[in-house]
Formats: structure tokens, sequence, C-alpha cells
């Protein structure tokens, strides 16, 4: 119990010592795809991608440690609701600061989201921001949490079709 006490007292206390590299450098989150064509009210799927900075990882979304915090991807605008997201799988290893292996994400990982539109979008533009929240750690610390965001833009034209291109917005 004292070596778990300490191995959180280190990750918390070294993010002071880290300040100087920047969360967001640690990584790039941005949609692979540039045009999909969608039906309103019906399900699409966006693919996704992370690039983790090499020597980092994330913790995966389902951590082995109540106290780590998860990688969550989720949107905030009412006129589309995610009905599944696949993360990749995670890796497990293990950290010289701490008893058990973690769960992580590292490198170029992919994520697939499935969302559905509203049935009643106007043949408009839609700007989509999707965020995704997690944990930056080397294998002797730990950042604070983070969220960054791509910005997906959804025209939808009058066949109930729409385009998708992709910007980064971090």
């Amino acid at each position: 119990m004292k070596k778990l006490f300490l191995f959180y007292l280190l990750i918390f206390t070294s993010n002071f010592l880290l300040a100087q590299f920047s969360n967001n450098k640690i990584v790039e989150f941005y949609s692979v795809e540039k045009n999909i064509s969608i039906d309103a009210g019906k399900e699409f799927q966006i693919n996704l991608q992370a690039k983790i900075q090499n020597g980092w990882h994330i913790n995966s979304n389902k951590p082995l440690d109540e106290f780590l915090i998860a990688t969550k991807i989720f949107i905030k605008d009412k006129n589309f609701e995610i009905k599944k997201i696949e993360y990749p799988k995670a890796k497990e290893i293990k950290l010289e600061f701490s008893e058990n292996p973690v769960s992580v994400f590292d490198g170029t990982e992919n994520f697939k989201v499935t969302l559905v539109s509203k049935n009643n979008l106007s043949n408009d533009e839609y700007k989509l921001p999707i965020y995704f929240y997690y944990q930056g750690c080397n294998n002797e610390s730990c950042m604070p949490p983070n969220e960054i965001s791509t910005e997906v833009v959804l025209k939808v034209n009058k066949s109930t079709q729409a385009e998708i291109t992709s910007t980064i917005q971090n």
C-alpha cells in the first residue's frame, strides 16, 4: 500500500518537473476520412487516429487501476449521438515504479466511432467537434489530464447525404 501511495505521489508531483513539455505535443488527434456520405437519421462511422509522441503512452479506455485516468472520446453537439466507440487493443506494460502492469495506448492508434444524426437536419453545413480526453505518461511520470479535439465538417445536401471533411483543431 505504501508503494502505491508513493507511486501516485510521484505521478502528481512530477508533473511540475515536466511543465516545460506541453500536453498538446504528446498526442495529435484527427479524423482519417476526407469524405463520407451519410443519410440523416442513420448511423455512420468516423475513423479517428491518435499519434502519441515517441517515449510517451496514454492510459487505455479501461485502465487496470481505479486511480488511473481513462482515455475517452465524446461529443457535445445535440444533433448527433455516439452509438459505439471501438477502441484499439490496449497494451499491458510494466513500469519501473508500479507493482502491476498498466493498460496503455502508444504509437499510432486507430479508433472507430459510430454516430447517428437527427432526422431533421437541414441542408446545411455542420461543424462537429470530437473530443479526446487522455493522460499522457512516460516511464517515470504522468502529465495532468488533457482534452484536445478535431473538427469534422458535415455538409448535408438535398438528397440527405453529407460530406465529411476533417480539420485539426487543438
